[in-house]
């Protein structure tokens, strides 16, 4: 499996959500996963704009870095730990299949664990920025980016100012 895999967007899926839902209620079938709180994060979230087909499910868990168990288990439900590109506070699963998922476990209500639903809960009320983030994939894309570091790299900025928008918000 390609670290840096390729990129491409879709318009939005109503299926995703559900996707989503299916997805949590395989995983808590595990006993060490059944407990955790899972929130539907990421581009595939955001109704109206365009994504790439992955769900980004963010996993709480109370104590960071989880139980043995936890990783055990994920990787059982399919998943592939993704250690070399595990960030500080962040451990980065995905699964491959038919449909595609992307699983982040981190410290529940952590600093992480907010900012998250704070981005996801900004564009669900901000449908002008949510186009305008929707718009800004678009091009990137169109302008011949297809690996995934650059694409992250050139939205950077634009999430940069979103922050900064829910931050001064927040007030």
């Amino acid at each position: 499996m390609r670290l840096n895999e390729k990129v491409y967007l879709e318009d939005h899926n109503d299926g995703w959500q559900d996707d989503f839902i299916n997805e949590v209620r395989k995983c808590k079938e595990k006993p060490s996963l059944s407990t955790l709180c899972y929130e539907h994060i990421g581009s595939t979230s955001i109704p109206g704009i365009k994504a790439k087909p992955i769900v980004d499910i963010m996993v709480g868990v109370e104590k960071y870095p989880p139980d043995e168990a936890v990783i055990e288990e994920l990787e059982e439900c399919g998943y592939r730990w993704m250690k070399e590109m595990s960030v500080s506070d962040r451990l980065y699963f995905i699964k491959r299949e038919l449909k595609n998922f992307n699983i982040h476990v981190i410290a529940y209500k952590s600093t992480i664990w907010k900012n998250n639903l704070s981005f996801r809960n900004y564009l669900l009320t901000h449908p002008e920025d949510a186009q305008r983030y929707s718009c800004l994939k678009e091009k990137i894309v169109s302008n011949g980016t297809e690996t995934l570091l650059e694409y992250s790299k050139q939205k950077a900025a634009f999430i940069e100012e979103l922050y900064r928008k829910i931050e001064s918000e927040a007030g």
